[in-house]
């Protein structure tokens, strides 16, 4: 999904949906999210579905430099519970973030307790951020949450930024997933090794 408005993926009325190996690009300065679950909650006076039980796992979304309006990376809310957030990058290149506060990297607003697993996600900002909305750093959002202990930060070394994805040699993203809540086979439908990488592409 290249530059799909602000916000560029998302579902709603969506019980047990997985979102796994999606390539998500913002060029552009508009303020974006790049994989926001649900996008509006469900409607009381109809037979919807809620949203629960979600996977999102290995997606890669890359803000390019010219992003300079923040916004959110993954945001995983509103409704249900048994929520699984695991190996996904998200990169904001754009070094400011305008009136519109810090890049925040994801955004969990329900009770910690309706998240079954969140672990093994990157996160790389070159403006001002914070890991989780409301949580600020990596750090405090461990000590807060006890999730995302095994997550990282750092340059993603993918092999072309902006066209090639695929994380090159030192990439930190390489063999830092968990095999166990992550994807069997990558973008371009190569089996996975275990540990697998971060993200939605395999070296």
């Amino acid at each position: 999904i290249r530059n799909g408005g602000n916000l560029a993926f998302t579902v709603t009325g969506c019980p047990d949906c997985v979102i796994e190996n999606n390539l998500i690009i913002h060029e552009t300065s508009m303020e974006a999210t790049g994989i926001g679950v649900p996008s509006g909650s469900v409607r009381g006076g109809i037979a919807d579905d809620v949203n629960t039980r979600n996977i999102i796992r290995n997606n890669t979304i890359w803000y390019g430099p010219n992003a300079n309006n923040s916004g959110v990376g993954i945001a995983v809310g509103t409704e249900g519970t048994g929520h699984i957030i695991a190996n996904n990058s998200v990169t904001y290149s754009g070094t400011g973030t305008g009136t519109n506060g810090p890049f925040r990297c994801f955004d969990y607003p329900l009770a910690q307790s309706d998240y079954a697993f969140i672990d093994n996600n990157h996160c790389q900002v070159a403006a001002s951020s914070v890991w989780v909305a409301g949580q600020g750093t990596l750090a405090d959002w461990q000590a807060a949450s006890g999730f995302d202990t095994q997550s990282i930060t750092g340059d993603p070394l993918f092999t072309a930024p902006g066209t090639d994805f695929t994380p090159g040699a030192g990439s930190p993203l390489i063999g830092a997933g968990t095999a166990a809540y992550g994807s069997a086979l990558d973008f371009a439908g190569a089996t996975r090794p275990s540990p697998p990488a971060i993200g939605a592409y395999e070296p």
